[in-house]
C-alpha cells in the first residue's frame, strides 16, 4: 500500500503543478483553453492520495497504543505532514468554486476580489509548504540515488511554479479590479 501511495503522490504533485502553470496561462491571458482533464485528474489522484494517507496514518496511530504523546513529539515532521495536508484539503475546496460556475453548460465568471486573491495565496502558500516538508520523503521512497540533493533541485522548480502563480493570481486580480 506504501508503495502505491508513493507513485500516487508523485503523479498528483506533477499533476497539480501542470495544472497551477495552466491555469497561471489561463488567468494572465495567454491562454484560452481550460485544462479541464487535469483537473479531473488532479481531483482523482488527491482522493487516492488523501484515502491512502488516512488509512496509514490509522496505522500509525493503532501502533502506538499509549505511547501517542511520546510519539506526536517525537515524530515533528510526521504531524507537519499531516497537517499541511489538512491546510491543502480545507483550501481546494475553496479553490473549486473560486473562478467561476457552469449553468446549462455555460461557464461564468465571477468577480475576482480580494479575498478569493488571498485564497489563492493561501493555497499556493499550503500547497508549497506540503508539497516541501514531504519532497523528501517522497525521494527517499522513489529509490532516489542523492534525496538530499535531488529534493533540494525539486524545491527549486516548486518555488519557480509558485511564482509563477502568484504571479498569476495577482495580474488576475489587477485586471478584474482596475481593466
Amino acid at each position: 500500500m506504501r508503495r502505491i501511495h508513493t507513485l500516487v503522490a508523485a503523479a498528483l504533485t506533477v499533476i497539480v503543478l501542470l495544472h497551477a502553470l495552466c491555469g497561471s496561462f489561463l488567468l494572465i491571458g495567454t491562454s484560452r483553453r481550460p485544462m479541464v482533464f487535469l483537473s479531473w485528474l488532479a481531483a482523482a489522484l488527491l482522493g487516492l492520495h488523501v484515502a491512502f494517507g488516512l488509512a496509514l496514518t490509522g496505522q500509525t496511530w493503532r501502533s502506538l497504543r499509549g505511547r501517542a504523546r511520546r510519539y506526536i513529539r517525537l515524530n515533528r515532521d510526521f504531524w507537519l505532514r499531516r497537517i499541511s495536508g489538512l491546510a491543502v484539503l480545507i483550501l481546494v475546496v475553496f479553490h473549486i468554486g473560486m473562478f467561476g460556475v457552469t449553468e446549462d453548460e455555460t461557464y461564468f465568471l465571477l468577480p475576482f476580489t480580494a479575498v478569493k486573491l488571498a485564497g489563492h495565496l493561501l493555497l499556493i502558500a499550503a500547497m508549497a509548504w506540503h508539497i516541501a516538508v514531504n519532497l523528501k520523503p517522497l525521494c527517499l521512497a522513489l529509490g532516489c540515488s542523492r534525496p538530499d540533493w535531488q529534493s533540494c533541485s525539486a524545491k527549486l522548480v516548486l518555488l519557480v511554479f509558485c511564482g509563477v502563480a502568484v504571479l498569476a493570481g495577482i495580474v488576475y486580480f489587477v485586471r478584474w479590479q482596475w481593466i
